[in-house]
């Protein structure tokens, strides 16, 4: 094939076509092998980046490096044979091709290439894989790490040409807000940007006893490595909290609000005694037993700064994080596991009740239905053998099962559709009761939201098992009394 008729992706040996700003379509460069809907064009140092791929994916033989095409001449990435017009998709078909289509047409081969481009020139076409190429490592002179020689560019790109990290000033500083003015009690966001729950930090600069700590276990390691050099070092989140200018009121939480979630089943008479216990600790100490923190947070979460007295990894400034998520229904408080109850979480409980009572109801969206709705009544999305809600047990369990021998009787004379086998039936995926109000109670008394009870429920039928439907359950709404039975 001539020189002039050749096409652009065959070059000889490692030349390249010069490279040229665009000055038709736009200011960048574009790829001398692929159309602009392959390759955006981009600018000069990710275009060097992208043709090192093309080389990479590109065959070499007889003194050619054949580079993979995308101007559009077939549908997909192709290769272009030097000595005929012949495409090929597949690079192993291609390597093939090349090898019978030059044997057919030895007097056209080229030249031998000289010994300075041997090493680049090599066939690469046998019965395995050869690397064309040997793999050049070089030491990244900012981080020192060892890392490819083609991907050092882009490495130090994503690595190390971020924008300097700001001072923290007047203008920009991490949110805080103060929860305890008498021990200089605050919380601080761990990062600017994106949610985090906050950090607590004590900045106690008045008084006998001076105390300031930041709760970052990284932070308490560079205050320390810094004491030996720098005795006047901060971390960014006490340096924040200079400016802090919000502060959140402790909530005094009241023994009859926790009554009353008692009387609710919301916990037992244990875990009152507890709650009640901690208060009182609190109190001796002269700290809020539990404040709610607004910084940097969603609507649809809670964070409420909890007291612990026993002083750990979680809790080095005498205070545990409880976070609430009301879309998710989910508990969350760094002392427990998922799905597992602690002393924090009832307590956080106990002053969102109080404060913010519409939580503990179950509220529907247009978005959302009924059965979709989140209820916080649990950390689990099922129900547990150990709620006390559901299952019910004794009274609880008589009146159910006498309620549904009386009310839920399978009738004698079944319709058609329901008696003959049908597979392809459209069963429900959400078991919600009909019942409004309470059928044993007299008079019109209501019944309460529908609450998850699984999600794991079945349904069986004559001829087959329904898996996972979602099993609902009305419940008498708390305070209203059940005549005897």
């Amino acid at each position: 094939m001539a020189e002039s008729t050749r096409h652009i992706t065959i070059q000889r040996g490692n030349e390249l076509p010069e490279l040229q700003q665009c000055n038709k379509c736009c200011s960048n460069y574009h790829c001398p092998f692929c159309s602009a809907s392959v390759f955006k064009p981009a600018k000069l140092i990710k275009l060097k980046s992208h043709i090192e791929s093309h080389f990479n994916k590109g065959v070499v033989y007889g003194g050619f490096t054949i580079y993979r095409c995308g101007l559009g001449c077939r549908t997909a990435m192709h290769h272009h044979c030097p000595y005929c017009t012949t495409t090929i998709l597949r690079r192993r078909d291609f390597e093939i091709h090349v090898k019978i289509c030059t044997q057919r047409q030895l007097p056209t081969l080229p030249t031998i290439p000289s010994p300075s481009t041997a090493a680049l020139t090599t066939p690469a076409v046998s019965s395995e894989r050869v690397c064309v190429r040997p793999v050049i490592k070089k030491r990244c002179p900012i981080c020192n790490i060892l890392i490819n020689k083609k991907n050092l560019k882009k490495h130090i790109d994503r690595k190390h040409t971020e924008q300097p990290k700001q001072d923290i000033n007047a203008t920009f500083h991490l949110a805080s807000q103060c929860i305890d003015r008498t021990n200089g009690i605050f919380t601080v966001l761990k990062v600017s940007k994106g949610h985090s729950v906050p950090l607590h930090i004590q900045l106690k600069t008045w008084g006998e006893h001076h105390k300031v700590i930041c709760e970052s276990h990284e932070c308490q390691v560079n205050m320390e490595v810094a004491q030996s050099a720098l005795s006047s070092y901060q971390c960014k989140h006490i340096r924040s909290v200079t400016y802090c200018t919000s502060t959140a009121e402790p909530v005094f939480l009241e023994e009859d609000i926790l009554t009353e979630m008692v009387k609710a089943k919301w916990f037992s008479n244990e875990k009152k005694m507890i709650c009640l216990t901690r208060q009182q600790l609190a109190n001796s100490n002269c700290v809020p037993l539990s404040v709610q923190t607004s910084i940097g947070t969603p609507e649809t979460k809670k964070l409420i700064s909890v007291f612990e007295p026993n002083v750990s990894y979680y809790s080095q400034l005498g205070r545990v994080m409880v976070e609430y998520d009301s879309k998710l229904n989910t508990w969350h408080c760094p002392c427990a596991k998922l799905r597992r109850s602690c002393v924090h979480k009832y307590i956080a409980k106990w002053h969102l009740f109080q404060t913010q009572r519409e939580l503990f109801r179950t509220v529907f969206s247009r978005e959302e239905s009924p059965h979709d709705a989140p209820h916080p009544q649990s950390e689990e999305k099922d129900f547990r053998e150990d709620s006390p809600v559901y299952p019910p047990k004794d009274l609880g369990l008589n009146n159910m099962v006498r309620y549904i021998l009386q009310h839920k009787k399978i009738p004698v004379d079944l319709p058609d559709d329901v008696r003959v086998p049908s597979p392809d039936k459209d069963y429900p995926r959400n078991l919600c009761p009909d019942e409004s109000v309470c059928q044993s109670c007299p008079g019109v008394v209501p019944l309460s939201d529908p609450i998850l009870i699984t999600k794991k429920a079945k349904i069986l039928t004559n001829w087959s098992i329904i898996e996972v439907p979602t099993l609902w359950n009305v419940l008498p709404l708390p305070g209203v009394e059940r005549p005897p039975t």
